[in-house]
């Protein structure tokens, strides 16, 4: 199940509670005096939730992929740096989560806000300066963080859709060039 997905459904779901909560609420307080009122309420919560939730994972979606944001996050790779994986992501810098895309050549991890953004900013982060890369939950729930650790004790956390595969390619692209150096 995508992310966008999970995220239309955890969205729905707290909507749901939200609407019940007010019902409950209604119920304590006696507005509302009838099990049939209540069952009416109930019902609205759901298909709220419901609905909210489908909407929220769909705009999610569309939001993904606009022009607004692709056109802007265009990277300036050096000569013959050769871009492997490309998704669009949050990097965390400080308390926002600055959306744009994310990028790994075969030389450099680098990030890219699009226009939208209060903080818009660049980074690039040699591989060779990569000491680890984790995968963590965001909220505890959805597992599509990464953390990238770098060698002066600093780290990086992004928020990008198959963070398992970011994970691996990273790795992978930071082996080989090791590799390569060693050689």
């Amino acid at each position: 199940m995508s992310n966008k997905v999970k995220s239309g459904l955890y969205f729905g779901l707290g909507m749901t509670f939200v609407f019940l909560f007010k019902t409950i609420i209604a119920w304590v307080t006696g507005e509302e005096e009838s099990t049939a009122e209540i069952a009416k309420s109930v019902i609205a919560a759901v298909i709220a939730g419901l609905v909210s939730g489908l909407l929220f994972g769909w705009l999610t979606d569309k939001f993904f992929v606009s022009s607004i944001f692709t056109k802007s996050t265009h990277f300036n790779l050096d000569t013959g740096e050769v871009a492997i994986f490309q998704t669009p992501a949050n990097h965390f810098k400080g308390a926002e989560g600055v959306g744009g895309s994310l990028c790994i050549t075969d030389k450099r991890l680098l990030f890219k806000s699009h226009n939208l953004n209060v903080q818009n900013h660049e980074l690039s982060i040699s591989l060779l300066d990569i000491a680890s890369v984790d995968q963590y939950k965001t909220l505890g729930l959805i597992n599509n963080g990464i953390a990238v650790h770098i060698t002066d004790n600093l780290t990086e956390k992004f928020v990008v859709d198959k963070a398992d595969k970011w994970v691996e390619q990273i790795l992978k692209t930071k082996n080989g060039l090791q590799q390569v150096h060693l050689q």
